[in-house]
């Protein structure tokens, strides 16, 4: 039986290039590579939005909250 999951990380770019907050999230069950690479991008959308709200809400200058975090995803097939 073949399984494909996504991989989903995301971090905070740091003023001096380094890398800060760095978080993974792992969701299996995708029928199709197809399907789990679409669902990356719905999902990094999603992310990006989201932020894009919780800086609006927190400061006047979207600029003033620091870089936008860096989103990136990838599909890994499984074999069971």
């Amino acid at each position: 039986m073949i399984e494909w999951i996504l991989i989903i990380t995301m971090h905070t770019p740091a003023q001096d290039g380094s890398t800060t907050g760095l978080s993974t999230e792992i969701l299996g069950g995708f029928s199709s590579e197809k399907l789990c690479r679409e669902s990356g991008a719905a999902v990094a959308e999603m992310i990006s939005s989201q932020w894009l709200n919780h800086a609006a809400a927190s400061v006047s200058d979207k600029h003033q909250s620091g870089p936008d975090p860096l989103i990136f995803h990838d599909c890994q097939e499984v074999r069971k």
